[in-house]
């Protein structure tokens, strides 16, 4: 803990970011999350089922993309750039991230920057869990909320 936030930091052994993943059962949903770059390359809303990753938000310090995940290693589905900010996000400062998603369909909007979203029906599945990988140093997360969208 730092203050009231938590301190996620990569161990460069692992060779992966750290991740935090919480089960949740929905289908459509927005998620929220305040978040601190303390020397991370990258902060994420992961989404998840029980076939792998579904899709995800990334934010690095030169913007955030929206993104349909491999599921799995052994998957034939690509990776797929759905939309990208090139907002820039201020180091040791805190910001707030909102994800929609909602059938085939992502939101995202850092801070009060303009949104950016993207379609693909790889979206549009039941979902089992969130992740919020942190890469590099470190990164400072909290107020982490899920509002399921009927």
């Amino acid at each position: 803990m730092a203050g009231d936030a938590v301190k996620v930091s990569e161990v460069a052994e692992d060779k992966h970011a750290a991740v935090r993943r919480h089960p949740l059962q929905y289908h459509d949903a927005i998620i929220e999350m305040s978040f601190e770059l303390d020397g991370a390359r990258m902060v994420a809303i992961s989404i998840n089922n029980k076939g792998g990753h579904v899709c995800r938000l990334m934010i690095n310090p030169n913007g955030a993309i929206l993104q349909v995940d491999q599921p799995n290693a052994n998957s034939d589905q690509k990776a797929v750039r759905l939309a990208t900010s090139n907002a820039k996000i201020a180091p040791g400062t805190w910001h707030k991230a909102v994800l929609e998603v909602h059938g085939p369909k992502m939101t995202a909007q850092i801070d009060d920057m303009p949104s950016f979203s993207g379609e693909n029906p790889r979206v549009d599945v039941d979902k089992t869990d969130i992740g919020i990988p942190v890469a590099g140093v470190s990164a400072k997360i909290k107020n982490v909320k899920v509002y399921a969208l009927k």
